[in-house]
């Protein structure tokens, strides 16, 4: 077995011409591989950043319709309880309650958010986007959006009445943002938790927004919360707020999947051609070693044994290529803002960096092997079934 494993090895490093040529296109197509799969990765990793970021975050505990000082106690309880999970990176109390704002021009009804504004500019991109006017400041006025502001004709310095289902107020505009997503600058406006608290007789939703670490395990983390919940609060992740995005994510790895197998289809047909080109060159070699008493399976060895030292080296050489192009990539990122403009799952940043993945690394490596040597399979039969007196009258 070791003599017929070295003798490959001297076969493949005799013709280095076929071999090299042979080499370079296997470790083109794993290294083609590696990069499409790090660029699919993070096209994932930022259409899902961008979403969680504008609202939803990697997971949100959510309570019932409370009273609002009831709400306000049950948020300060729940935070003490969850800065003991080191997976969280930012922690986001919030109260939702629905109004409708009414101006001299229009009226709109729209859903009003309670945020703590120092914690949330840290985080979600509302702050950072500010068109006109000033983000919650001193924890004064109302944040609009300007698809909102628009069609109650407001700017920053007017005042808007909020009714409630039980109250009436009067509340000056701040600001007005802009995430060039119609449906939430229509319908989303901010006001800081300070100034909820006047707002007595208001009865509210309660939630905590959760980012956690990057590469977290959210259902885990989501076992550990539900622990630490009173009856009726539920635990949600990213996946089940924005089902669409989840699906879109799953829509590019399945696309991806398709890709690789029709690249390493390719690979494979590309070593089975070599391969045979190179027995039909040798069938007076075979031909003689058969006469010295080679046996078939012998040969057949050599063949696989070949194709696996070929396609072992181009998968490794292809895997460190693809590897290096990333990490270079990874640095300035790509810009898909041309391709982008209208998907709101790219409006907050339509910059792409590339990421590895064990799979996205030793996927492609090791199909690219495995395919190799199944397409060896035939070359080697040929090799090892030709008979010798065929090979001798053909000379």
């Amino acid at each position: 077995m070791i003599f017929w494993l070295r003798f490959a090895l001297r076969s493949c490093l005799r013709r280095r011409r076929r071999t090299i040529i042979t080499l370079a296109g296997i470790a083109f197509g794993v290294a083609t591989l590696v990069v499409l799969g790090a660029i699919m990765v993070g096209v994932n990793d930022t259409m899902v950043k961008n979403a969680v970021a504008i609202h939803s975050g990697n997971i949100v505990v959510k309570g019932t319709s409370l009273p609002l000082p009831q709400a306000f106690t049950r948020i300060d309880k729940l935070i003490v309880e969850l800065e003991s999970f080191v997976e969280l990176e930012t922690i986001l109390p919030r109260l939702h309650f629905p109004a409708l704002i009414t101006s001299d021009h229009d009226n709109s009804p729209i859903n009003i958010v309670a945020v703590d504004p120092r914690r949330e500019i840290l985080q979600t991109p509302v702050g950072k986007r500010i068109v006109v006017g000033t983000y919650l400041e001193n924890d004064e006025g109302l944040l609009l959006g300007e698809v909102a502001a628009k069609k109650l004709a407001v700017k920053p310095g007017d005042k808007v009445t909020l009714i409630t289902s039980t109250e009436v107020y009067e509340i000056k505009v701040s600001g007005i943002f802009s995430l060039a997503i119609d449906a939430f600058d229509r319908s989303m406006a901010f006001i800081a938790l300070a100034q909820a608290r006047t707002m007595l007789n208001l009865a509210v939703n309660y939630e905590i927004t959760l980012f956690t670490r990057s590469q977290s395990d959210l259902a885990q983390i989501a076992k550990k919360l539900n622990r630490k919940l009173d009856s009726g609060e539920e635990v949600h992740l990213w996946s089940e707020i924005l089902p669409e995005v989840a699906q879109l994510v799953k829509l590019n790895e399945f696309s991806m999947a398709i890709m690789v197998m029709l690249v390493i289809i390719i690979l494979g047909f590309g070593v089975a051609n070599a391969l045979l080109i190179s027995v039909m060159d040798r069938y007076r070699h075979f031909a003689i070693l058969k006469a010295i008493g080679v046996r078939p399976h012998e040969l057949f060895l050599v063949i696989m044994a070949e194709a696996f030292f070929m396609c072992l080296v181009a998968a490794i050489l292809g895997t460190i290529l693809g590897s290096a192009v990333t990490f270079l990539w990874a640095d300035y990122g790509l810009d898909l803002s041309r391709y982008t403009s209208a998907n709101p799952h790219f409006s907050v940043n339509s910059i792409i960096y590339p990421r590895l993945t064990p799979t996205m690394v030793f996927a492609p490596q090791m199909m690219a092997l495995g395919a190799g040597v199944l397409a060896a399979i035939w070359p080697a039969l040929v090799a090892g079934r030709r008979p010798i007196t065929q090979v001798m009258r053909g000379l």
